[in-house]
């Protein structure tokens, strides 16, 4: 609290849950910019003294991020295509440890890296807290295969500028490579898929599962 900072600073809040709207007030940081509370968390724009709200409600959450930035700043996004030498296909099977109900079953990612490495270099990404799906993919795929342990976003980020496609759950790391403006195709369980899919900008898309979840407590791990 006894940090000063600069005038310019604008941080903008994404997450727009009570916990990051805080830590800016508690901070003490002058501009604090996030959402009206149509699209936050447990008050969290309380603790905001620039709010944006939509014309209209905008459920997808790098979309209205977007547009947050846009009109404070009064700047258009303009989309450009990537220019990477696409050499592989990469998957994504892995998630976080609180987000292991999102993982697709890697029976199931086996089957298709299977298929895809017939005709296709495939590179399946696993990341620090996804150790325990090395053995039982390398008993499931082909040897021409690369299993590869990934430890940080400046790696993944790496990989990307050689991917012609990338294929996972809906993780951050589907995130990247969508901004990267790599074709992405996110496999969605319990969370929703409305708010979390490919955006408009990006090519690709997103599976959703057959039937919605509605467990409330799914990221504790109960989720039928």
């Amino acid at each position: 609290a006894q940090r000063q900072f600069p005038c310019h600073w604008f941080p903008f809040d994404f997450h727009g849950v009570f916990s990051s709207g805080l830590i800016g007030q508690l901070a003490n940081i002058p501009v604090r910019i996030g959402r009206h509370h149509n699209s936050t968390k447990d008050g969290a724009d309380l603790f905001y003294n620039h709010i944006f709200l939509p014309s209209v409600i905008i459920p997808n959450k790098m979309e209205r991020n977007l547009r947050m930035v846009e009109y404070f700043f009064n700047i258009q996004y303009i989309h450009r295509e990537a220019s990477y030498t696409h050499k592989y296909i990469s998957v994504i099977p892995g998630s976080s440890k609180i987000g292991t109900k999102k993982r697709w079953n890697v029976k199931n990612y086996s089957d298709l890296i299977s298929r895809l490495s017939i005709n296709n270099n495939v590179m399946v990404l696993i990341g620090p807290e996804e150790n325990e799906l090395i053995d039982e993919l390398r008993n499931c795929v082909n040897e021409s295969v690369k299993i590869i342990e990934v430890n940080c976003w400046e790696e993944y980020v790496s990989i990307f500028e050689e991917s012609k496609l990338v294929i996972g759950n809906d993780t951050a790391a589907l995130h990247i490579s969508s901004w990267m403006s790599v074709p992405s195709i996110t496999v969605f369980g319990p969370t929703d898929y409305i708010q979390s899919e490919s955006w408009c900008y990006v090519k690709g898309g997103g599976i959703p599962p057959v039937k919605k979840c509605t467990c409330k407590l799914a990221w504790n791990g109960e989720c039928s």
